[in-house]
């Protein structure tokens, strides 16, 4: 199992340099960034939900990836400042996406479990 896909590469630099602009650029972007930023989380899952990829790919999948976000956040956070993010620390919506993708995990742990794996 690789959790690294080619096309996960894309998905993580895109939420890299919409963190990034957000950090950088200073602006009303906020609401534009937040909903690229949910529109790209959104894609990855359906897109590894729709090729067939199973369960426990999908839960490692979102585990690494909100972890990525949040490390960078928090590094973000520590080179520039607080004051300089528009999106994690000014609107609860990324911080809600954040924690409905910690509970998707949490219910497929549950599935895993309980051996419920559409892609077997």
């Amino acid at each position: 199992m690789n959790l690294i896909k080619p096309h996960d590469y894309i998905i993580l630099g895109i939420y890299t340099v919409v963190l990034l602009w957000d950090y950088m650029t200073s602006g009303d972007f906020g609401e534009f960034l937040i909903f690229v930023l949910a529109g790209v989380a959104i894609f990855a899952l359906n897109y590894k939900k729709y090729k067939g990829v199973s369960n426990k790919e999908i839960m490692n999948w979102q585990l690494f990836s909100t972890g990525w976000i949040v490390v960078l956040v928090g590094l973000l956070a520590i080179i520039f400042g607080y004051d300089q993010a528009a999106i994690f620390f000014n609107h609860g919506l990324l911080i809600f996406i954040i924690l409905l993708t910690l509970f998707e995990v949490f219910l497929s742990s549950r599935r895993l479990k309980n051996n419920e794996d559409p892609a077997r």
